[in-house]
């Protein structure tokens, strides 16, 4: 039988239509009813069957009829339109959309939806608009082609008087992903005789050759005598099948090199500490850094050092199985993980890795450079929570083989440098923390007149860190960590506000307080603009305050640190050269430092009563300064002898705890 009523008219359109859960339409040349779904009839409030073979224009609203016949006139074959207009419901005027789709043969599908474009929630109609949109085509009880829409010609490459009569899987030839036939799901919907829809996504090999990804939805037409036919609605997901895939391409491999990112890499090695938790599989995990990477990019410029990364990395893949996995982690640095390896295994790798970089060479231009790297390596754990651990011992282990003259790899547990650099990873974490949970704090040291021991003139504050025992944390275990991985800007950013702070709630006793700043925020022009701010924004007088900086700061960064000097003086900021003679640098450059304070370092002042040498240092120290119009302080005067000394040279200030212990600010 066929599926095609007298009037040209396909059954199976007026039947979806019919069934279709959202409110739609089927019209003819004159916009007469053929067909309607019942929520069409609960939408404009009309009886069952209360618009058939009316017009539809007779349900627009007078003020928009004459937009309906423009878009109504304006309608071609196959196209879809969507117009904003008003349906009488009752009385009323109901604000819809219409999308009107012209399928041919004089007839046209208007989809009722809400205002503003929100989509209908029927799935049948849903796949009905795909159908018209993308691609349908209908077969009869027999699965043989008895229509044919344009979207789906240009899709298969068959025209539709050439696909009329032919078996459906003739034209729609389908496969699975991995290139395999696929039995056809219309001859399962047809067996099945199902009045649910079916979907399935699959490849479609066109008649010329191309190979579409699509998504097939059938559903089977029903008239008197049971199943007369299917309706197969193909989408076209190729464009956004490529696109999706290559998003997850990016989203997990490094652009430049064409290896896994960071966040990938980092991923496969959770799975493979749990596999390692569930089976005691064996992992290696490595970082590789390339050492002095930064001058090759100076020199040469950024083309050359992408293009070193590009080489190297093909370099590093071809050492490795096809089971390990490569990672461009950022910058210079890759990631490994040796897959099933024990740690023999891995030296053997690894020493693999350091020579194949060893013997590469760099062709640039006219220049030819070789390189080295740094490794770090480390047994991965069991289990996911212990990543974090693994990959931090595998950076300090990196970290170790950089600063024991690179060209080398470092194994974590090996050796006691490791452990260390670990545990200055360690105190990084505490550093943080502590600066988020304010656990610094600050402990104070008079400076008294030489001359008159009991009249302080200067106060330096100290940074000390309370451990989660509330114990402190001496300097020397803080200081260094924080110094290795750039924390100290935030520790100098803590200790200014908090000086402003503690100084603000204080009347002004004539004292100088004077803070300490490292080399980093020296040269750290937002450290400069940071506490600029902080000091004008205080309310404090600025001359009540002082910045100390090292005598090897200064002279390590002489452009930067006279710059910071000379910024903050014009406020009206006090500066002092700490520990002065320790880095045994030449008087010439205190010229160039515009500072008020002069701090005799304490290895001089310490024995200054037994060595002549010390003692000649802090006379020499002592006279400069003075030359200088510059104020001397001699650090770490530890006991009677030693003032009486610096009594007799002329030092102006000592500073120490014979003269005043530290106490908390």
């Amino acid at each position: 039988m066929s599926i095609f009523l007298n009037n040209g008219s396909t059954a199976p359109m007026r039947e979806w239509v019919r069934l279709a859960d959202a409110p739609m339409v089927l019209l003819a040349d004159d916009t007469t009813v053929l067909q309607a779904s019942a929520s069409v009839g609960d939408l404009l409030q009309l009886p069952p069957g209360g618009l058939m073979d009316r017009r539809f224009s007779d349900v627009v609203a007078p003020s928009r009829l004459q937009h309906f016949a423009q878009v109504w006139n304006a309608l071609d074959d196959g196209k879809a339109v969507e117009c904003d207009l008003s349906l009488m419901r009752g009385k009323a005027e109901k604000p819809v959309r219409l999308r009107l789709t012209r399928i041919g043969n004089g007839e046209t599908i208007v989809e009722i939806r809400k205002p503003h474009f929100q989509a209908a929630a029927s799935r049948q109609l849903a796949a009905a608009m795909r159908a018209i949109s993308d691609g349908m085509l209908v077969v009869d009880a027999q699965a043989d082609i008895v229509e044919l829409m344009p979207p789906a010609e240009r899709l298969l490459g068959w025209s539709r008087q050439e696909a009329l009569g032919r078996p459906h899987d003739q034209v729609l030839r389908l496969m699975t992903a991995d290139g395999e036939p696929l039995e056809s799901p219309i001859l399962w919907a047809l067996s099945e005789r199902s009045a649910r829809h079916v979907t399935e996504d699959c490849v479609i090999l066109a008649r010329d050759g191309r190979k579409l990804i699509a998504r097939l939805t059938i559903a089977c037409v029903f008239g008197n005598d049971g199943v007369e036919g299917a309706m197969c609605a193909i989408t076209d997901l190729t464009d956004q099948t490529l696109l999706s895939d290559e998003l997850d391409y990016r989203a997990s491999h490094d652009s430049l090199t064409g290896l896994l990112n960071r966040e990938e890499f980092e991923r496969r090695v959770k799975q493979a500490a749990r596999e390692v938790q569930a089976s005691r599989a064996r992992y290696v995990v490595c970082f590789i850094d390339l050492d002095q990477f930064k001058i090759i990019n100076d020199t040469l410029g950024h083309a050359a050092g992408d293009e070193l990364l590009r080489q190297v990395s093909a370099i590093l893949r071809g050492q490795l199985r096809l089971t390990d996995v490569l990672a461009r982690l950022g910058g210079d640095e890759y990631g490994v993980l040796l897959r099933h390896c024990d740690l023999q295994r891995a030296r053997t790798v690894v020493d693999e890795l350091l020579g194949s970089i060893r013997a590469f060479r760099f062709a640039w231009g006219e220049q030819t450079l070789s390189i080295t790297c740094s490794i770090g390596v480390s047994v991965l754990a069991a289990g996911e929570s212990a990543v974090s651990f693994t990959l931090s011992q595998v950076d300090s282990a990196c970290f170790a083989a950089k600063e024991a003259g690179r060209d080398r790899a470092r194994f974590a547990g090996d050796s006691d440098e490791v452990e260390q650099r670990y545990t200055e990873m360690d105190m990084v974490g505490r550093i943080a923390s502590s600066l988020e949970q304010d656990r610094f704090m600050l402990m104070a040291e008079d400076v008294v007149s030489v001359s008159d021991p009991t009249r302080v003139v200067y106060r330096e504050l100290l940074v000390r860190l309370r451990g989660e025992d509330g114990k402190l944390v001496p300097p020397s275990r803080f200081i260094p960590p924080a110094e290795h991985y750039f924390l100290m800007s935030s520790i100098d950013r803590w200790v200014l506000r908090t000086t402003l702070d503690g100084l603000a709630a204080r009347e002004d006793d004539g004292i100088i307080y004077a803070l300490n700043v490292s080399g980093q925020s020296i040269g750290d022009e937002k450290f400069l603009e940071f506490a600029g701010a902080a000091i004008r924004s205080s309310g404090i007088d600025p001359r009540r305050l002082c910045m100390e900086i090292t005598e090897t700061a200064a002279v390590s960064r002489l452009t930067d640190a006279v710059h910071f000097i000379r910024e903050l003086s014009n406020l009206g900021v006090h500066f002092a050269l700490d520990d002065f003679g320790a880095g045994m640098a030449s008087f010439s450059y205190l010229k160039n430092l515009p500072v008020d304070f002069l701090k005799i370092d304490g290895s001089f002042v310490r024995s200054v009563d037994e060595s002549r040498v010390d003692r000649g240092m802090v006379e020499a120290i002592n006279r400069i300064g003075h030359e200088m119009n510059l104020k001397v302080i001699a650090e770490h005067v530890e006991h009677e002898g030693v003032l009486e000394i610096l009594k007799h040279i002329g030092v102006d200030y000592a500073q120490g705890w014979f003269v005043a212990p530290s106490a908390p600010f």
